[in-house]
């Protein structure tokens, strides 16, 4: 019965370990990952929003919906830039990501909202266009580590010359929308780094919605289902809980006997 007892512990102690590698891997910040960027473009902030979404695993029956202004991980600094804000300011979003995998194909998948569909058809257009998200990402990783990040200057901001170089290489196709309104997602995906092909373009059944409360959704808007990180550690515990109730049973059992 002990050696029953420290194998479900040693399965526990494994889930748990497991379920902490994967959170780090899934946690490494923007890069490859889906992001928002708010802009006041009259007060001259921004806001910075990792969803943690993978570039690599969204598909279109992909749902999304967090809450900027209560969600732990942004509702300070989405409370300091809302601060920022005038009645009668102009407020636009995008929501863009990228991911370039070390080897193989494609050679850029990039994602963005666009006002139309992209035009992109050249692979020079695609791996340009891959360029503006990576170079804004390293411009704007949040020196404390997090998932979000407030930006007071213009430099920083992804309208300041990233979205201009975005929206050339799209077509000319306007990446942002007002708060309060959807826009449209679409995938570039690029194979070559030449301007005789490798790129093509395909749209996502739904489109991205940001309320002026402060939620964004995209889909269904359905709550995010628990990764599988999460479940991984969820399980874990539950072995351990397994294994102390049944020593707790197996004791009652001896002092009955």
């Amino acid at each position: 019965m002990r050696i029953k007892n420290k194998l479900a512990i040693l399965a526990g102690a494994v889930a748990l370990a497991c379920s902490g590698g994967a959170i780090a891997q899934t946690s490494a910040g923007p890069n490859g990952t889906i992001f928002i960027n708010i802009v006041d473009t009259t007060s001259g902030t921004s806001f910075l929003f990792d969803t943690g979404l993978l570039v690599s695993s969204f598909t279109g029956s992909t749902s999304y919906s967090v809450n900027l202004a209560t969600n732990s991980a942004s509702s300070a600094a989405y409370a300091a830039f809302v601060a920022t804000e005038g009645g009668s300011d102009t407020i636009d979003y995008s929501v863009v990501g990228n991911y370039a995998p070390t080897s193989g194909v494609p050679l850029d998948l990039t994602l963005s909202t666009a006002s139309s569909t992209p035009t992109t058809s050249a692979g020079t257009k695609g791996v340009a266009a891959a360029g503006q998200i990576q170079a804004f990402v390293a411009t704007n990783i949040n020196p404390a580590g997090g998932s979000t990040f407030f930006a007071a200057s213009s430099t920083s901001q992804w309208n300041s010359g990233y979205e201009a170089g975005l929206e050339s290489d799209l077509g000319s196709a306007s990446d942002n929308a007002l708060v309060g309104s959807s826009i449209g997602f679409y995938a570039v995906t690029a194979t070559s780094n030449s301007s005789r092909g490798g790129a093509t373009v395909s749209t996502f059944a739904s489109s991205w919605d940001l309320s002026s409360a402060g939620v964004l959704t995209y889909g269904s808007g359905s709550p995010v289902p628990l990764p599988t990180p999460l479940l991984l550690m969820l399980s874990g515990l539950g072995l351990l809980g397994l294994v102390g109730r049944r020593k707790q049973v197996s004791g009652f059992n001896g002092t009955a006997a």
